[in-house]
């Protein structure tokens, strides 16, 4: 009777709260609340939801569903905002919202191979603080590793090693720490217990890591290496493979054009000998396969196919030497035909453009000159006076002229004291001595 009795009340309160798992936020206090429900962890997860609830966390595989309800108990005529912490594609996780009532929002992941970490945010609009979040996990399996292509060894310092990983490497680009180790297989280290991985050459495929060897400049062949990658929810990948490496070969050169038709090349040579090779091509055609041709010793000058005027070449080299087995990346640098290396076409019409653009200014000004010349020519020219002198000649005036040697003769009229003038035949001497008559 007694199991009959605890399954009749510990069932349905597993049930109801596997249905309201209450997602609580960490971060703040809020009037927000998220309620997720998801039937297919319900038997999994009974016991966990009845005596060991993690209700802030929700995790779910990278092909499933899950549902939350956000209900805000103090609504104040403010509508319910949902949103994720990172962009993500709708084609890898689609986010639906469905309004239940005045204060509930029901919300819907969908997972289409979508794997990481991210935080599903719900909150008052115009209020992020008045909210609540919920930590979401998508998961999948771990899968398998493997060698993408030979570990490098570059400037004879390091080595370089590429491991595909699909699965692991979307996961840790989306956010997830992983727990790396790498062990040998030899008693003698030829490698330094200490990596680096390079999150930043890593790609959503591929996973790249960089060691150093124990003694500086010796990479050996032969050297076995395992590589150990743990993720939460994911669990553990093993991989073992070869260490003997490929050398790669920096190629320094220098590319101009010295025509419209010809790039010069000038590589300075590797030690021990390299062969390398150019390739030539428009830059808006960099991206598909190039045609390389070896760069013969002695010889700078290549000519380059269908040159066009004013566009951006790019030169690219690699080398590799045949006393080991190495190779080069492929180092490329931009060149643009100068003007001066084209046709007379190319030169006479720039400078005729400029020409016309001066001739256009410089017209309306020496039109608004002429102008001006013709509008004073037409206007009368006033009358100069002439210079006039006056010279006291015995107790009367003369008003003498200095260009025509004209006098005239002011009188004073002392009874009506007005000035008359009389003409005098010809102005005194200034310098005969003068006598003063006063008129009484």
């Amino acid at each position: 009777m007694l199991w009959i009795v605890t399954f009749m009340f510990v069932v349905p309160a597993c049930i109801k709260l596997s249905y309201s798992q209450i997602v609580q936020p960490n971060f703040r206090s809020s009037d927000v609340e998220l309620r997720t429900w998801n039937f297919r962890l319900f038997l999994s997860n009974c016991l966990s939801q009845c005596f060991f609830v993690d209700p802030s966390l929700m995790v779910m595989n990278s092909t499933s569903y899950a549902h939350f309800y956000c209900t805000n108990y103090h609504p104040e005529n403010l509508p319910l905002v949902v949103s994720l912490s990172r962009n993500i594609s709708n084609k890898l996780l689609k986010l639906s919202t469905y309004q239940v009532n005045e204060t509930t929002t029901k919300i819907k992941l969908h997972s289409k191979r979508f794997i990481g970490i991210f935080y599903l945010f719900c909150y008052t609009k115009d209020n992020e603080q008045r909210g609540t979040r919920a930590d979401v996990i998508v998961k999948a399996d771990a899968g398998l590793l493997r060698l993408a292509r030979r570990c490098q060894v570059y400037h004879r310092k390091y080595i370089k090693c590429t491991i595909r990983a699909s699965t692991l490497a979307r996961a840790i680009q989306n956010g997830f720490s992983p727990e790396i180790e790498f062990t040998e297989n030899t008693e003698t280290r030829a490698y330094k217990e200490d990596y680096e991985f390079l999150k930043n050459e890593s790609t959503d495929n591929y996973l790249v890591f960089k060691l150093e060897p124990t003694v500086a400049g010796q990479f050996p062949a032969g050297v076995k290496m395992n590589v150990k990658i743990t993720l939460p929810y994911f669990g553990t990948s093993q991989y073992r493979f070869d260490m003997t490496p490929t050398f790669v070969i920096q190629p320094n050169f220098t590319a101009q054009a010295v025509s419209k038709s010809k790039v010069e090349i000038h590589l300075v040579s590797n030690s021990p000998p390299a062969i390398c090779q150019q390739a030539i091509q428009l830059k808006s055609n960099a991206t598909k396969n190039r045609t390389w041709k070896i760069l013969q010793p002695g010889r700078t000058q290549y000519f380059i196919d269908k040159s066009l005027l004013h566009t951006i070449y790019q030169v690219c080299v690699r080398c590799r030497q045949t006393s080991n087995e190495s190779y080069s990346q492929e180092e490329c640098q931009d060149i643009v035909l100068s003007p001066k290396y084209n046709s007379w076409k190319n030169i006479v019409i720039p400078i005729g453009i400029i020409l016309s653009i001066i001739l256009v200014i410089l017209a309306p000004i020496r039109l608004y000159i002429w102008m001006s010349e013709k509008k004073a020519e037409k206007q009368p020219k006033p009358t100069q006076p002439a210079a006039e002198t006056l010279i006291l000649n015995n107790g009367n005036i003369d008003k003498c002229s200095t260009i025509n040697d004209h006098c005239d003769q002011v009188v004073f009229d002392n009874d009506s004291t007005s000035i008359s003038e009389t003409e005098s035949p010809l102005a005194r001497n200034p310098y005969e001595p003068m006598s003063f008559n006063f008129l009484s």
